[in-house]
């Protein structure tokens, strides 16, 4: 069996997803998503979200964690923010043995065929895809998660 977590990480709220897949067939699902919000200053917030995946870790035992890779903002602070959340992640990972893999959002949009024009349309979009694929009413960290997770495994030929 493979467990895969993904997220859709920021500084103040985290779309997490978790889906599982029996290796004797093509098929997975999604077996929780929850979005996880944070408060403090951006050390904290860093901080916090680094123990909740340590958490989720220690819960599922996921062959591996999908991140989604950080784009650059027009606030370089926040760029900067960003890059140390993906290194906290990225080193939790990599300090419980467990496979990371980044996942840069126009190569999961392009995977899923979600279109969109702008940062507010490409959210609107992956909510429809959740709601299409997995009936599920979600806020758009969530369903960015879910899509990153989805991608993977259609990705890996599991759909």
């Amino acid at each position: 069996m493979e467990i895969v977590i993904s997220l859709d990480q920021s500084i103040t709220k985290t779309g997490i997803s978790v889906f599982e897949s029996n290796e004797c067939d093509d098929d997975f699902k999604l077996i929780e998503y929850e979005l996880f919000v944070t408060k403090g200053d951006t050390e904290q917030k860093i901080f916090k979200t680094a123990i909740k995946l340590q958490d989720l870790i220690l819960k599922y035992r996921p062959t591996k964690v999908l991140l989604e890779d950080i784009q650059l903002q027009v606030n370089v602070s926040t760029y900067k923010s960003l890059s140390q959340l993906q290194g906290a992640l990225f080193f939790v990972c990599y300090g419980m043995a467990i496979k990371c893999e980044i996942v840069k959002p126009s190569v999961w949009r392009k995977g899923l065929e979600i279109k969109g024009k702008n940062r507010d349309e490409f959210k609107q979009k992956a909510k429809e895809y959740v709601f299409n694929k997995y009936g599920l009413t979600v806020n758009e960290d969530i369903a960015e998660s879910i899509c990153i997770g989805t991608y993977y495994f259609i990705k890996e030929n599991k759909a």
